[in-house]
């Protein structure tokens, strides 16, 4: 079934011929005999509207199976299955498998964004990838001012970098400012614990994302940028992507009042 569904053309594939292969594909991924992954492309061509109830019967079906529900929770957030969005969210809130959540938050996020105020009530989980989801999927509407900043600094992770990183456009800039005024004293710490290395990745994101926006008011920011160059010549293990590199070095070269700032410390 998995064979059939995902490593041929889906275009050859009829509504009724998916519709006979999904419940054999999912008991084959239920006994562990495939786990692998399709497309996004070709979960979108195979995801018809007329096979949203047969999914969610079958998410239904397999409450217990997270790799089941994981397969078809895609299915759910690339057709875009709203009738689904109960089961998602159910699975998001409670099922006992983090990629499970992670992938039902997406699905929620997408399919049925009237419940995505629903899935605050995971904020405080301590899943990265579950929280990475969280931020992709409520900011900026739903997740924003203290709430936001409370949520990021709570549990720091690099899961939770990249994901702020992925939604820097999102971001109101008094969000950032507040944030980056929560790491400043942590990174300008001359005593480096863990807590440091922890905000480092956040506050490298979080300075990227705020001297991308032309909006005065970056008091603060040359300083903080100064405490990430000496934590990442001092201490190896906090370091720059090359992307991050690049971007730092370009706003820098871009902006002669930053430069200024910098040289005078």
């Amino acid at each position: 079934p998995a064979l059939v569904l995902y490593e041929g053309d889906p275009g050859n594939l009829s509504d009724s011929e998916i519709r006979e292969a999904l419940p054999h594909f999912c008991r084959q991924v239920a006994a562990g005999a495939w786990d692998g992954w399709a497309t996004p492309a070709t979960i979108r061509r195979l995801a018809r509207p007329s096979l949203e109830s047969p999914v969610k019967a079958l998410l239904q079906a397999h409450p217990s199976q997270p790799r089941v529900l994981m397969q078809l929770l895609k299915w759910v957030e690339l057709g875009a299955y709203s009738d689904c969005g109960d089961v998602a969210l159910d699975c998001a809130l409670h099922s006992n498998d983090a990629l499970a959540r992670m992938l039902a938050i997406r699905a929620v996020a997408s399919a049925a964004p009237a419940l995505r105020p629903r899935l605050l009530e995971l904020t405080s989980e301590s899943d990265p990838y579950v929280r990475q989801a969280l931020l992709a999927s409520l900011v900026p509407d739903i997740l924003n001012g203290e709430a936001l900043v409370t949520f990021l600094l709570d549990v720091v992770d690099e899961r939770v970098a990249l994901g702020l990183s992925q939604i820097q456009d999102k971001l109101a800039v008094d969000d950032l400012d507040a944030l980056l005024a929560r790491l400043s004293p942590v990174l300008t710490d001359p005593n480096v614990t863990e807590s440091t290395a922890n905000a480092f990745r956040l506050a490298v994101a979080a300075a990227i994302a705020r001297l991308r926006r032309d909006v005065p008011g970056e008091s603060g920011l040359p300083e903080l940028l100064l405490a990430v160059e000496r934590l990442r010549h001092d201490h190896t293990h906090m370091n720059l992507s090359d992307e991050e590199e690049r971007a730092l070095s370009d706003i820098i070269g871009s902006n002669a009042n930053l430069r200024r700032d910098l040289w005078e410390l």
